[in-house]
């Protein structure tokens, strides 16, 4: 009986597999959760102290299980707070993208939001023009089908989809986190923070505009 040989297609399939790797925060919250239930583990083994029948060791062993117990209590309630202060993070990197945080807005294209920004710069309003800045980037990168824009799609998300353009990815980084240290953090915009964003989308729109070129060139070699 001959098998067909298929490794043509399997190293076919293999090339166009994109792995994705798990958001770091929950292998850092698992990570967390290894090492409190090790603690705990060897706590317990510690405190297998020898029944002798004294009170005063009965009294000691009672203390460290009590205190174990308060140490897992507050163990879990600093995760919980963290899972919920991350939660509330990305919230919030939603809402940045949703278009309801610059008064007067509307549907517009990555040149619109471009304008918009330095509209926003020009009445003094760094804030909001650095946030336009990062809109128009987010539609420039959906209109070079390089990722895709969604209302509801986080940074993380993004930052996904741009693991193939290293460069992009990079400027784009730099861009979300300034914008994010404005708009999140109480960082007052200052005209430096409005020229810096402008330089990452001008850069952002060059590598972009070489990948839609690459783009092309291969199309019209294989025709």
């Amino acid at each position: 009986m001959e098998y067909k040989n298929i490794a043509g297609q399997i190293a076919e399939v293999a090339k166009n597999y994109n792995y994705h790797e798990p958001p770091g925060i929950l292998v850092k919250l698992q990570e967390l959760l290894t090492a409190i239930a090790r603690a705990i583990r060897d706590l317990l083994n510690l405190i297998q102290l020898p029944q002798t029948g004294s009170s005063d060791t009965k009294m000691v062993g009672n203390l460290l299980q009590l205190l174990l117990a308060l140490a897992a209590v507050v163990a879990v309630l600093v995760v919980a707070f963290l899972v919920v202060r991350r939660v509330k993070h990305l919230q919030a990197q939603k809402q940045m993208t949703l278009g309801e945080m610059i008064d007067g807005e509307r549907a517009l294209d990555s040149k619109g939001w471009r304008n918009l920004a330095e509209e926003l710069s020009q009445t003094g309003s760094l804030r909001e023009g650095c946030r336009a800045i990062y809109m128009s980037c987010l539609h420039h990168l959906h209109e070079s089908s390089i990722a895709v824009f969604a209302p509801t799609k986080t940074n993380y998300e993004y930052f996904y989809a741009l693991k193939q353009q290293p460069l992009i990815a990079q400027n784009f980084r730099t861009l979300v986190d300034l914008v994010e240290l404005i708009w999140f953090g109480g960082k007052t915009a200052t005209p430096a923070d409005y020229r810096q964003c402008l330089s990452l989308l001008n850069n952002i729109e060059e590598e972009a505009a070489q990948v839609v070129q690459n783009k092309n060139q291969m199309s019209g070699a294989k025709r």
